[in-house]
């Protein structure tokens, strides 16, 4: 088919474009044939990118770029790069067109792409983002600026979407680290038991027959001795104890009581103060710590980008 001459054109004020202009016949005519394949043609190419057809308006760049747009949108789609979409990329800094998401505010003109899908899957005010919405989009200002996901030093879950796993979370929303009841068995075939403790420490041991020892701490006179009837202890008697309250370790309160096979118990009580406690039970035993400041797997840091 042939197409109108263009021979001469004029520059268009507003967008500094060049517009063409006829200054000769039009030798064959366009038919309407011609003319809907071309339109419909487009037409398909901006309905696959997302974009609804608009009426020309040289004065109204939106209306002169949707072609571009579109083809725009369906590369990112195809690569799989659409705005707000989350990447890992091992490296220290984001690759262009991403960014790290670090809960800044960003500007609804400069990143019109990322604000287009914001408006679409909604934002939450600024309130709420700081009482606990940090993984989710705010609105920021409210009229200028909207702001991003922070999910620095966070590991990641799946919104439970009704599991009943999870229950009531928001997307976005923040939680606190926590830990379920358990219990940790502790085998010793050895019957020997170490308790590291910031206040103070304790060590003994079980012979075959059942006769044991306790030891004290540095500074007090003598040790505790129970050997079938006879036993001493730092004041001479079954339940002597050294000043300092309650509790085994501080005072004896209890006799250990020792079945005919060796089996005993100890009644006692241990105070782990600020810095946590370790129990450690030999080779064969449990050792817990409960220092740090949270609760957490072995894990890797990679980081996390946002497409905009």
């Amino acid at each position: 088919m042939d197409y109108t001459l263009s021979d001469a054109y004029y520059t268009h004020t507003g967008t500094g474009y060049r517009m063409h202009k006829e200054v000769q016949a039009v030798p064959t005519a366009v038919s309407d044939k011609d003319l809907n394949s071309l339109i419909w043609s487009v037409m398909e190419v901006l309905k696959a990118g997302g974009l609804a057809g608009a009426q020309f308006d040289p004065d109204v760049p939106s209306t002169y770029n949707l072609l571009l747009r579109a083809i725009r949108n369906i590369n990112a789609a195809a690569s799989s790069d659409l705005p707000g979409r989350v990447g890992i990329f091992l490296q220290p800094s984001p690759p262009a067109g991403w960014m790290r998401m670090n809960g800044v505010l960003l500007s609804r003109v400069l990143y019109p792409e990322l604000w287009a899908h914001v408006q679409v899957v909604g934002a939450v005010s600024e309130a709420d983002w700081t009482a606990g919405r940090q993984g989710w989009f705010s609105s920021g200002d409210g009229s200028t600026t909207f702001r991003i996901p922070l999910i620095g030093g966070e590991f990641i879950r799946a919104l439970d979407d009704g599991r009943g796993v999870d229950i009531a979370r928001l997307i976005g929303s923040s939680q606190a680290g926590s830990n379920a009841a358990h219990v940790h068995p502790v085998v010793d075939p050895m019957h020997g038991h170490t308790v590291n403790d910031p206040q103070h420490a304790h060590t003994g041991s079980t012979g075959a027959v059942a006769d044991h020892q306790h030891g004290v701490p540095a500074g007090v006179d003598a040790g505790f001795v129970y050997g079938g009837t006879a036993g001493i202890g730092n004041n001479g008697t079954m339940q002597g104890g050294y000043p300092g309250g309650a509790g085994f370790g501080n005072s004896w309160s209890n006799i250990p009581n020792t079945g005919p096979a060796g089996g005993h118990s100890h009644p006692s009580t241990i105070n782990a103060a600020a810095t946590g406690i370790s129990l450690n039970a030999a080779a064969t035993g449990i050792s817990i710590s409960s220092q740090g400041s949270e609760a957490k797997p072995r894990n890797i840091a990679w980081p996390f980008y946002l497409k905009y």
